[in-house]
């Protein structure tokens, strides 16, 4: 735990450094983010995310596990309903663009939420 608090504030003092004060928002919009933060969020994202979620997958009893499968059903299904939709709607110019990293945020939004009501009534 004491890792994750290290290396969130870590990464909250790289953008910070790297942003400025005039613009606090560089990681939500849709500029180019300089490489001296992209390289620390890609390590994080390539190299130490995926061991975490196999240590923790490995970790989990039944109960757990079936949260967490009904959570990522959850979350995949809204990605396969979402996804086309958004984009005949924009096709047909009632939406702007697709934007991936909605798709993404909201999916994970609603994996999260699942689990969590999953694992609360059971």
């Amino acid at each position: 735990m004491a890792g994750i608090v290290a290396v969130s504030v870590a990464v909250g003092m790289a953008t910070a450094m790297v942003a400025g004060p005039d613009e606090p928002y560089i990681l939500f919009s849709n500029a180019p983010l300089p490489k001296t933060l992209i390289w620390p969020l890609l390590f994080i994202w390539v190299v130490l995310l995926p061991p975490l979620f196999v240590f923790s997958l490995r970790n989990l009893d039944d109960f757990g596990r079936q949260a967490h499968d009904f959570g990522m059903m959850m979350g995949m299904q809204l990605i396969a309903f979402a996804t086309p939709t958004w984009w005949l709607a924009w096709r047909g110019g009632l939406l702007p663009r697709p934007d991936a990293m909605v798709l993404f945020l909201a999916a994970l939004a609603v994996a999260n939420i699942a689990i969590l009501w999953k694992r609360a009534r059971g």
